[in-house]
């Protein structure tokens, strides 16, 4: 299990049998991350793309994205890794207001195969279902890049999504404000259910039948069977822009990170 703590930039190894954190320090900032089942790619430094060892951290490639830094600390540079191929969220460096732009990158060379214009403000993309699925805070919304044929769709869902995620035959998004978990058909974005969550919803995972939000205060079991909440786990006393926000499932256990 990673973790990226985009404060320093700094990545954090989790041995999942002896619960025991190791820490990973590149020589400069690392901005994304992204898995592709055996290893890690990072966005680093601004300019870089580095695959580690996703068993020792240890670095095995560096490819150069540019000659000039293209991202920022907390400034787009989200990742996401499938099948070799890197996908980019690029900003216009000083221009925080302007549309970003979405990089198909081969992953082993760092040749810039394609470019997306997206929206302003999105997150780290999801490549499943056959598509590219990149939340896009600007715009309350998320871009679906159909990966057969290239098309492009802006599915809205009326509120701030702060993370999406793949399972149970279904694309999940985690809203925010609304404090609910939207279910969407992963064949075309169409809303198949709204799940209401008490809480404001910062992250999302899906594994053994649930889907499993985090929220302001805890963790919300989702029934993936019956759209229904099985329970509640609360974690932390709610506080605004703290609490819980990563989740994810390894090894049979969901796994969240807490600021």
């Amino acid at each position: 299990m990673w973790t990226l703590d985009l404060g320093d930039g700094a990545l954090t190894r989790i041995d999942p049998v002896r619960n025991q954190p190791s820490t990973v320090r590149l020589d400069g900032d690392a901005v994304g991350m992204g898995g592709d089942g055996e290893d890690l790619w990072v966005a680093f430094d601004g300019r870089f793309l580095v695959r580690l060892d996703g068993a020792t951290g240890e670095t095995e490639v560096s490819v150069t994205l540019a000659d000039a830094p293209i991202f920022r600390l907390r400034d787009a540079g989200f990742l996401g890794v499938a099948n070799g191929i890197a996908w980019l969220t690029v900003p216009v460096i000083g221009l925080p207001s302007e549309p970003h732009t979405l990089w198909q990158i081969d992953a082993q060379s760092g040749a810039v195969v394609e470019q997306y214009p997206i929206g302003r403000d999105p997150l780290t993309p999801l490549v499943a279902e056959g598509a590219v699925w990149v939340p896009i805070l600007g715009g309350n919304e998320i871009m679906r890049l159909d990966l057969v044929t290239r098309d492009q769709s802006t599915i809205e869902v009326g509120d701030v999504p702060l993370g999406v995620t793949a399972g149970a035959g279904s694309i999940w998004v985690a809203l925010e404000r609304n404090r609910s978990v939207a279910r969407l058909s992963p064949a075309d974005g169409r809303l198949i259910a709204t799940i209401d969550v008490g809480s404001p919803t910062r992250g999302i995972a899906v594994c053994g039948g649930s889907a499993w939000a985090a929220t302001e205060a805890g963790v919300t079991e989702i029934s993936a069977a019956t759209n229904q909440v099985r329970r509640e786990i609360r974690l932390v006393e709610p506080a605004r822009d703290l609490g819980p926000i990563g989740i994810a499932c390894l090894g049979g256990m969901v796994w969240v990170s807490v600021e």
